[in-house]
Parts: structure tokens; sequence; C-alpha cells
């Protein structure tokens, strides 16, 4: 009975584990610029919340790769 608990515990765990490293970054594959494109046709749209967001994640992006000529833009 304490192996079959034991086993039940390690599948959990790793479960678990598993689920935090889990990404789904949608966003990671556009560039730059279509990123930027993406962001004006939300905002010329009145998309407010949608063109927030990818602004957001444009400034994360250029920020992780330590691109300054993108953070000021």
């Amino acid at each position: 009975m304490m192996k079959f608990k034991y086993c039940i515990f390690l599948v959990v765990l790793f479960g678990w584990f598993y689920g935090q490293n889990n990404s789904n970054d949608s966003l990671r594959k556009y560039t730059y610029s279509e990123l930027e494109k993406k962001f004006y046709k939300y905002y010329n749209s009145e998309h407010i919340t949608e063109s927030i967001l990818l602004s957001n994640y444009y400034l994360q992006k250029a920020k992780a790769e330590k691109n300054k000529i993108q953070v000021a833009e």
C-alpha cells in the first residue's frame, strides 16, 4: 500500500513540475515589425486592451533581448 501511495505522489509531483514549466507564449514567434503592425491594427480598430497587451509584450521582449533600439521605440 505504501508503494502505491509513493507512486501516486511521484506522478502528481512530476505532473505539477511539468505544468509549471509549460508556457503558452503565442506572441514569441512574431518579429518586432510584425508586433508593431498588429499593435497599430488593434489600436486603430479601437481594441485598446489588445493593443496595450501587445505593447507590453513588445517592451518585455526588447528588454529580455537587451535590444535598446526596440525599447526606445
